[in-house]
């Protein structure tokens, strides 16, 4: 999990909420992540592209949103 957190850090991201899900093996988990940030932010970009490095490609986006404009 930590290898995971560090890129999402290091790039200045606020992450909202972490959950851990045993998959049933030892040590085995999988982790859904909320993080402030649209998917082409440029911080976004680099941390994903850590972590896909990280995971060997073993992460899902599930969905990107832009932040509302306050007018």
């Amino acid at each position: 999990m930590a290898k995971v957190i560090g890129p999402i850090s290091h790039n200045g991201i606020n992450m909202s909420a972490l959950h851990s899900i045993p998959l049933g093996g030892l040590r085995e988990y999988a982790f859904y992540v909320e993080l402030e940030g649209c998917e082409t932010d440029r911080g976004v970009q680099a941390a994903l592209a850590s972590i896909a490095n990280i995971t060997d490609d073993r992460f899902v986006v599930l969905g990107s949103f832009p932040k509302a404009n306050a007018n």
